[in-house]
């Protein structure tokens, strides 16, 4: 190894001590002596170090060298930066075709393609569900909605944007801006919703984001819904999309049934007037059959019979 020599007129190449110059720099980063060094012992050491030759002759090119040397030979104890929307990823485990807890009976998505996805917290027990209708691109209506029953397991309610980021990143999405929420009354209570702008590999989309918080039960729903194209979802047709949630299986949970079952005294009849809606959710045990078509016909008495004639 050599550098250039500037301090001479011909910039002539000086050849460098590398053992001299390995065993001081080695000195100076070894751990430190349980006894003080004094300052004159510094001074000593590096009036050493600029006794050697090369290292008095060297200009700039060598001193940038030797402080490269030094930044590979240094240890670095950098920690990976935290993504903050992400949640620790060891506290939940995926559930192997899970059961069918929840469902849309919505007719936007009646021939949607779905994926139903379910994970057990580890530390709590709480269940997570996660239902996605239609396709991401710019020509379907998307829909993705997350129900988290909570075990014991804490929970902070998370922000706003941060609920949404969470949502969008399991599909591999990511918000990049979100209006100020605003309360949207539903049959399951006022549910925060704003404007949510998300991108991903098949472009950018604005979607509408909502997020419930339930205390009793320890319940919450969040997720995100995009219209198809020239068709932006307005917050009614929101309302009436959430209002059609239901309940399929609850197992011994009594408190989340007795949620839904609450909740369905709520329900407004106008968000189930179309006939697919009717049909879609009338089987459900807990709704009312639909009445009985008839047709009113007026009742004509048949012609008297007369005496046969002879």
């Amino acid at each position: 190894m050599s550098c250039v020599d500037t301090s001479g007129s011909g910039n002539r190449s000086a050849p460098l001590d590398i053992v001299a110059m390995r065993g001081l720099l080695a000195a100076a980063m070894a751990e430190p002596q349980p006894e003080p060094v004094s300052a004159a012992a510094l001074r000593r050491n590096g009036r050493a170090l600029l006794e050697i030759p090369a290292v008095r002759r060297a200009g700039g090119v060598c001193a940038a060298a030797i402080g490269l040397w030094l930044g590979y030979a240094t240890p670095r104890t950098e920690s990976p930066v935290a993504t903050p929307h992400a949640e620790p990823a060891s506290e939940w485990l995926d559930v192997v075709k899970p059961f069918q807890f929840y469902q849309v009976a919505s007719p936007e998505f009646a021939t949607a393609f779905g994926v139903y996805e379910a994970q057990h917290n580890l530390k709590g027990g709480g269940r997570r569900d996660v239902l996605s209708l239609g396709a991401l691109d710019q020509k379907e209506p998307y829909l993705r909605v997350a129900f988290y029953r909570l075990g014991r397991e804490e929970a902070p309610k998370p922000g706003f944007f941060v609920e949404m980021a969470r949502r969008a990143s399991g599909a591999g999405l990511s918000v990049d801006r979100a209006s100020a929420p605003h309360l949207l009354p539903t049959r399951f209570g006022a549910f925060e919703t704003a404007d949510v702008t998300v991108s991903g590999a098949a472009g950018v989309r604005t979607c509408v984001g909502f997020l419930l918080t339930e205390e009793k039960p320890r319940f919450r729903i969040s997720g995100f819904a995009c219209g198809e194209t020239g068709k932006p979802v307005d917050r009614s047709a929101i309302a009436c999309l959430i209002d059609r949630f239901d309940l399929v299986a609850a197992g011994e949970d009594n408190g989340l049934r007795d949620f839904f079952a609450r909740a369905e005294q709520e329900r407004r009849p106008e968000c189930f007037a179309s006939k697919m809606a009717q049909n879609a959710n009338w089987l459900a045990p807990q709704s009312s059959a639909p009445a009985l078509r008839a047709t009113k016909k007026e009742y004509v008495a048949p012609p008297p019979k007369g005496r046969p004639r002879t």
